[in-house]
């Protein structure tokens, strides 16, 4: 059986990898207002490499992976229920201008 190791990647490239800023990578570390749901969308934590205080941070891969899976079904879960937001006021005035014709 083989082993799969993860590869870990540094916060620099998850952020071009997201199209975020790293004050957003900070953000969603440490703000309690949004950490929260970003745990629950399963946000990687991060792993410092090297012992010194501003030692680089990195993710791991697979995990990255899982949350970048989770974003894309919270925005299409998102624009669906949008569009059946939008859809049903429509239905609604054509529903009455149909009872108001003669």
């Amino acid at each position: 059986m083989s082993e799969q190791f993860d590869q870990f990647v540094p916060d620099a490239q998850v952020a071009l990898e997201l199209g975020i800023t790293a004050m957003t990578i900070w953000r969603w570390d440490n703000d309690p207002k949004i950490a929260p749901e970003m745990e629950a969308l399963g946000w990687p934590p991060a792993m410092k490499a090297g012992q010194r205080k501003q030692s680089r941070k990195s993710r791991s891969r697979q995990q990255l992976e899982a949350f970048k899976a989770n974003l894309m079904r919270r925005a299409i879960a998102e624009r669906q229920s949008r569009k059946a937001d939008l859809a049903a006021p429509i239905t609604r005035r054509s529903r009455q201008r149909e009872s108001l014709a003669p």
